[in-house]
């Protein structure tokens, strides 16, 4: 056997060694892969909450849109029946607010 080119099949010292190097290469994916999928959690919990801001300033918008145009509406009607029953004979009397 050429000890330069050639190693015994049973070499404990490489074999150990090369046990150790995969043993640390499959850590070290292992830890990579759970700081991608801790990356992606965090960044998706993120955009959720961004998410959930922006859906809850839109509904507060359209809230006081959607009041401010009942309260446009109630005048419109009030002011419609009160020009109205000035031309009816012996009138409405209505109680200014």
């Amino acid at each position: 056997m050429n000890s330069t080119t050639e190693r015994p099949l049973f070499d404990t010292t490489s074999l150990t060694g090369e046990f150790w190097g995969m043993a640390r290469t499959g850590l070290q994916t292992m830890f990579w892969a759970q700081e991608q999928a801790d990356a992606f959690a965090t960044a998706w919990l993120e955009q959720t909450r961004a998410s959930r801001m922006e859906a809850q300033k839109l509904a507060d918008s359209m809230l006081s849109q959607a009041k401010a145009n009942h309260e446009a509406l109630n005048r419109m009607v009030e002011g419609g029946v009160r020009d109205t029953m000035r031309w009816v004979p012996g009138g409405i009397s209505f109680v200014e607010r």
